[in-house]
């Protein structure tokens, strides 16, 4: 597809500006499907407001009741798309991406992403031009929809926190996004002694700047917090950091979740779902208690599908998007947050010696313009790719779906024949793109 990736439209804040795009968008929205309420919202970056101007007034005018979240969690915006039973739920953020980027994510009515199928649908109207229709008025109503967002967190918590929770500390990285009020509320509201915030305020320019989920490693945890909680700019991702140092990455969070509701009766069918990049540690260690894994394609609405396909419970990727079973079925990183405090108070774990050790693993971003899949392809890449298989290792080569990159993932005990693998292939990569250049 010209527009749609692995999660939405990702592209530079002015792409969805120019030639009214974001307007077209909404048209071509409408022109594809009968459409009368949808629910709208933004993270903190620069630009999302001209955008959802933009949307609105396409939305309007086909008539379409629009009701705006202003800034929320993306979450939020699936969970009041069924809650307000929208026809649509829209989410206009770039996710972990930069904040020179912005992007649109949809959601359908009852709270999952779109199909491959409808995004082809909408791109057809917006290469091809829309349905006639009578320009109409139409109403955009604004709503906080934090306070009711907060509300279906805490109804996902059993036995909230006066047991649980009551006595530890908690640092927060909002990044300086979307979860900067909700997720304060919700750690406050479950009864924690004290909440810690960083990069807590609303801020367009600095949203995943050195900060949140992408850039965990920076993030100081004094030993006086249980743990440290750090959420990317649209709050569908979460990671964990110790206060000794040590990250708790997609993998780790699924590995305690998943015992947790073995141990509760709710892990369905005794199977998780990861994606082709999920280490195979997990795996190994997951199979010690019954535990089956699951693999697909990068990217969470993979995830999301093989769930609701068969009927399970807990899919995971590495990167924090996690995904629940519930009234949403999507990465939510504030209810993930919340029920991986309370799996290891109830289970007792300390943080720190969390008994899951990945392998060692290592990957690397080559950029590529719009020439991915193209370089993924190349024969000298794919035989280099073998060789490295052959030797025992684990090794995913792919193009982001998010982004213009190439990426290279290798998977085995040796790290410094890792990080050799890694150079090589880098080199190759770059190699291959200037002769695509030339």
């Amino acid at each position: 597809m010209k527009y749609f990736g692995t999660d939405g439209i990702r592209m530079l804040t002015e792409k969805f500006l120019e030639d009214s795009f974001s307007e077209r968008l909404a048209k071509a929205l409408c022109s594809a499907f009968s459409v009368k309420r949808v629910i709208i919202a933004r993270d903190s970056r620069t630009g999302g407001d001209k955008i959802t101007a933009m949307l609105e007034k396409g939305l309007k005018d086909f008539g379409v009741e629009v009701l705006d979240l202003g800034i929320i969690p993306t979450p939020a915006v699936a969970y009041y798309t069924v809650y307000e039973r929208a026809d649509f739920g829209i989410m206009i953020s770039a996710s972990h991406n930069p904040p020179e980027y912005n992007g649109i994510k949809i959601f359908s009515k009852k709270g999952i992403k779109i199909s491959a199928k409808e995004e082809e649908e909408i791109e057809y109207y917006l290469e091809n031009g829309f349905k006639k229709f009578t320009p109409m008025s139409s109403s955009v109503k604004s709503i906080d929809g934090t306070s009711s967002y907060v509300t279906y967190i805490f109804d996902k918590i059993e036995n909230k926190i006066e047991k649980k929770y009551k006595g530890i500390k908690i640092l927060l990285d909002t990044a300086c996004g979307a979860t900067c009020i909700a997720a304060p509320a919700v750690f406050r509201g479950l009864g924690a002694k004290a909440v810690d915030v960083v990069n807590g305020k609303f801020d367009g320019a600095k949203i995943n700047v050195g900060c949140g989920s992408t850039n965990i490693e920076s993030l100081d945890v004094d030993k006086k917090y249980f743990i440290a909680l750090a959420f990317d700019g649209d709050g569908d991702r979460v990671l964990a950091k110790t206060p000794k140092g040590r990250i708790i990455d997609g993998d780790a969070i699924m590995y305690v979740l998943a015992l947790y509701l073995k141990v509760k009766g709710k892990l369905n069918k005794d199977t998780v779902v990861g994606t082709v990049l999920t280490n195979s540690a997990l795996e190994d260690k997951l199979s010690e208690f019954g535990i089956s894994l699951v693999r697909t394609n990068v990217g969470d609405k993979y995830i999301q599908k093989e769930m609701i396909d068969n009927g399970l419970s807990l899919g995971a990727e590495q990167s924090g998007h996690i995904i629940l079973d519930g009234t949403v079925k999507t990465g939510d990183g504030i209810l993930a947050g919340a029920l991986l405090v309370q799996a290891l108070l109830e289970l007792k774990i300390d943080p720190d010696r969390l008994d899951y050790y990945p392998y060692p693993q290592a990957s690397i971003s080559v950029p590529c313009e719009d020439k991915g899949e193209e370089l993924c392809q190349k024969e000298e890449l794919l035989n280099f790719v073998d060789e490295c298989k052959n030797q025992g290792f684990r090794i995913i080569l792919r193009p982001s779906g998010t982004e213009p990159i190439v990426r290279l993932m290798a998977e085995g005990q040796d790290y410094d024949k890792l990080v050799q693998i890694l150079k090589e292939g880098e080199e190759l990569i770059k190699n291959l793109y200037e002769s695509i250049k030339a």
